[in-house]
């Protein structure tokens, strides 16, 4: 296992950092905090996972709008070929060795006891964004059955065109709502945890073709667009 080695300093940069490369490859970054109460305490934040941004909008999601004390579960692999990622506290996981996924799982658990925030993408690979069902892996049903009093957040990312040039993400946060999981298998409380992300990702999905996104707040506007001076020119145009 590879374990975090966190850099106040190199956050700092590194924020400042994202802040220019979304502004440079995104048209507009929408967050809808409107159904979010950061919660104290313990918090297994639980994301669908589609590219390789999503890591880097977890940690600008934390440093923007959670600011809590965070750590996040990252492949091995990934951890190997991009190190940087764990002076922004990233741990690895490896699936395919049983001693080492437990090992991971249970400083995981040691996190949370510890009531910090821990991000996990649990379809545990990158998969398309429109892939339906949702498929988990099981370690957040194990740290729900081991961490009793932790508190649940879903977030759904998506990643579309509008009417810009560039692409835009759409963001949406959500508590899920306590329940008794206590009577579940892991089996079901993963299936569970996947119907909710898998729903919420659907909606997010429906507000963005609806355009119903009122909503939303754009936590980030990046550089004009080409569309966007061909119409200032096109209305100086009209206006002489």
């Amino acid at each position: 296992m590879i374990y975090p080695k966190k850099s106040k300093m190199f956050e700092r940069v590194f924020y400042y950092y994202l802040n220019y490369s979304f502004r440079k490859h995104f048209y507009k970054v929408h967050v809808d905090v409107s159904k979010l109460h950061i919660p104290e305490g313990p918090v297994l934040v639980l994301l669908n996972h589609s590219n390789w941004w999503d890591g880097l909008v977890s940690f600008y999601l934390n440093q923007t709008v959670f600011k809590k004390d965070s750590y996040a579960v990252m492949s091995k692999k990934g951890i190997e070929d991009y190190p940087f990622f764990r002076k922004i506290g990233a741990f690895s996981v490896d699936p395919n060795s049983p001693k080492s996924l437990m090992k991971s799982l249970q400083f995981a658990k040691e996190l949370l006891d510890d009531n910090k925030y821990v991000w996990m993408f649990p379809q545990g690979k990158e998969e398309h964004l429109e892939k339906r069902p949702l498929e988990f892996m099981k370690g957040p049903a194990y740290l729900i059955e081991k961490s009793k009093s932790i508190s649940i957040v879903m977030i759904a990312l998506y990643y579309t065109y509008t009417h810009h040039q560039k692409p835009e993400i759409f963001i949406k946060m959500v508590n899920m709502k306590h329940r008794p999981m206590d009577h579940l298998s892991r089996k079901e409380v993963t299936s569970l945890l996947e119907n909710e992300l898998t729903s919420l990702v659907d909606v997010l999905k429906e507000d963005i073709l609806n355009e119903r996104t009122y909503q939303f707040q754009v936590m980030t506007k990046g550089t004009r667009t080409v569309n966007e001076w061909v119409d200032q020119l096109t209305d100086k145009k009209k206006e002489a």
